[in-house]
């Protein structure tokens, strides 16, 4: 299954630090980005994804919006964020995104 890493479209500095998400990670995890509040005025998709790749996250970056839902569809159509959602998450790993 993947780790997916939230990036907050108006933040400043990454959402996770990069030695956090090492730590979390196995050699042949995937690691997933999503960039949330992405319909809010001050967003910025670019720094966002700059911000994903200084912690080591690689596009694609999925751009949501809660609000608009925008990219929701494209995220539920992702075969191991579906997996996860109809439970076929590693239980050693319940609660992660």
């Amino acid at each position: 299954e993947a780790i997916w890493v939230l990036q907050d479209a108006t933040a400043r500095i990454p959402g996770v630090l990069r030695e956090s998400l090492m730590q979390m990670r196995r050699r042949d995890q995937v690691v997933r980005g999503i960039i949330t509040k992405v319909d809010l005025p001050k967003a910025d998709l670019d720094r966002a994804g700059r911000l994903l790749q200084s912690i080591g996250v690689r596009p694609p970056y999925y751009p949501v919006s809660a609000v608009t839902g925008e990219g929701l569809e494209t995220l539920r159509n992702l075969p191991e964020l579906r997996r996860a959602l109809e439970g076929g998450a590693d239980p050693a790993h319940q609660g992660e995104p």
